[in-house]
């Protein structure tokens, strides 16, 4: 992943100077051709990676999958838990929010 990032930058860098050398040099056909062809450089190097990412995403499919189900099951355990617990919980942590703020006490002088 890290190669086709570097090809993709350098590509890119590529393709601002060659349009940075077109804008200097308006109406020169090599500057046209060069940047004609760090385009389709850019463009096939932008088309490596998504297709870096696409593979990478279809063989993530099946675990975001479980990944998901196991995450819907925990949620579900965790609204029955709290459904059994009759918000005893939640009660006992808005106590906690709402009580004042305890200071130390200063040290005696001896």
């Amino acid at each position: 992943m890290d190669s086709t990032v570097e090809a993709m930058a350098a590509a890119y860098d590529a393709l601002v100077d060659a349009a940075a050398a077109a804008v200097r040099e308006p109406g020169r056909s090599a500057a046209l051709t060069d940047l004609h062809r760090c385009l389709d450089a850019f463009s096939d190097s932008c088309d490596r990676a998504e297709g870096l990412v696409q593979a990478a995403a279809a063989g993530l499919g099946p675990a975001a999958a479980r990944h998901d189900a196991l995450c819907r099951a925990v949620r579900a355990v965790d609204k029955d838990l709290r459904a059994a617990g009759g918000g005893q919980e939640e009660n006992e942590m808005d106590q906690e929010k709402n009580r004042p703020p305890t200071t130390p006490l200063a040290a005696e002088d001896n």
